[in-house]
């Protein structure tokens, strides 16, 4: 008989910050990831493009690896405010399909809000109640609801 002991599921990870010009990968191949492990909460990919070269320039990329395998990326934005909205704005954070509920995104938003001093906000979809979860239990609280302008429609 074997006992495996697991850390309550957890995966063991290291977390680093990557800069646009020493990417561990292509950029192409960056922007399609998140693309992909975001699901239906994702932006179109020139969103994705817009946000990461926002946060190159001026904030932080993230990437969780666990054996050299990327499982997961955060991406923080300077909004460039001090008082009108918190200095940084979490853009996304997104963990590979296979392996979703594993603390992987947990860990990288504790390496955002450190590296922040907890000056960071962020948006989620109003039905991604597991994503809502995790955000209430890291300490966010919601404040208001943010609405999006989408023409009238007739």
């Amino acid at each position: 008989n074997h006992i495996i002991i697991l850390k309550d599921g957890k995966v063991e990870l290291d977390i680093v910050e990557i800069k646009r010009e020493k990417l561990p990968i292509p950029y192409d191949q960056l922007v399609a990831l998140l693309y992909e492990w975001l699901i239906e909460y994702r932006d179109p990919k020139t969103g994705i493009k817009e946000g990461l070269d926002a946060a190159f320039k001026n904030g932080y990329v993230l990437c969780a690896y666990q054996n050299n395998l990327l499982m997961g990326i955060c991406v923080v934005i300077n909004t460039g405010f001090e008082v009108f909205l918190p200095r940084y704005h979490l853009g996304y954070v997104a963990t590979k399909q296979d392996i979703k509920g594993r603390g992987i995104g947990t860990q990288l938003l504790k390496k955002a809000i450190k590296l922040t001093n907890g000056q960071i906000s962020l948006h989620v979809d109003i039905q991604n109640n597991n994503a809502t979860k995790l955000y209430e239990k890291m300490g966010f609280k919601k404040k208001y609801f943010r609405m999006i302008y989408e023409g009238i429609h007739k």
